[in-house]
């Protein structure tokens, strides 16, 4: 490790401008939004970080339609809707496994990356390997994938944690009860999707929920794309 290196003090007034990135939590969830929704849609500032670049690259291996017109910058177009099947396994044969069915999405370290696309394979007709590096391979998803499960989601897991094995476009139910205290990453995903279900979707928390502030950033983001939202 280097040893912090101390800067002096500036003698004189200074005036300067900088751009900041743009947080990556507030740029997951405006694609998934756009990316779910319908028209096009053209985001910037999106931070090429590396869970918004894994986010979109899995994304379009789902079949969805983006493409970074300046990746530097963050300026990503996005063209709205669920992709079908046909439109996935033409467009992405070199994802296919060798079984011609299961498609691998690899989250590497990207945990809200990872936990938000897992209800949004349950969405697209499809199988899906959703998997991550060895550290994200330790960590417990149980909770999702019963959610998910209960509203009609047929999910392979192992012993609660990745891979998981989607097979997407079973979704049907309309309303679920989810443990509010454990992440609030879980919230996010399902509400993310609920403007995707015919029926909409209504949740029951149960316990305290954790991080609310980030569920709120889910809110504001939906409620900027147009979704309507009860609590």
């Amino acid at each position: 490790m280097h040893k912090p290196r101390p800067l002096p003090l500036l003698r004189y007034p200074v005036e300067a401008e900088i751009t900041l990135p743009g947080s990556k939590s507030q740029a997951n969830r405006a694609i998934l939004c756009a990316a779910l929704g319908t028209g096009v849609t053209i985001l910037k500032n999106a931070t090429p970080c590396d869970d918004v670049a894994v986010m979109v690259k899995n994304l379009q291996t789902l079949g969805f339609d983006l493409q970074w017109l300046n990746e530097h910058t963050g300026e990503l177009r996005i063209k709205g809707g669920v992709p079908s099947q046909k439109s996935q396994v033409i467009s992405h044969k070199s994802h296919v496994m060798e079984d011609q069915s299961a498609v691998i999405l690899d989250c590497h370290n990207a945990g809200t990356t990872l936990r938000f696309l897992a209800s949004v394979c349950a969405l697209v007709p499809g199988t899906w390997i959703l998997t991550g590096n060895t550290h994200m391979l330790k960590r417990p998803i149980h909770d999702l994938v019963h959610a998910l499960r209960s509203l009609g989601a047929v999910i392979d897991d192992t012993d609660g944690a990745l891979p998981l094995t989607i097979h997407g476009g079973t979704l049907k139910g309309t309303a679920v009860t989810l443990k509010a205290d454990i992440s609030s990453q879980y919230l996010s995903s399902l509400l993310l999707i609920a403007p995707a279900l015919p029926g909409g979707l209504t949740v029951t928390l149960e316990g305290p929920l954790a991080s609310a502030g980030y569920v709120s950033l889910t809110q504001k983001v939906m409620r900027d794309f147009g979704a309507k939202i009860t609590c």
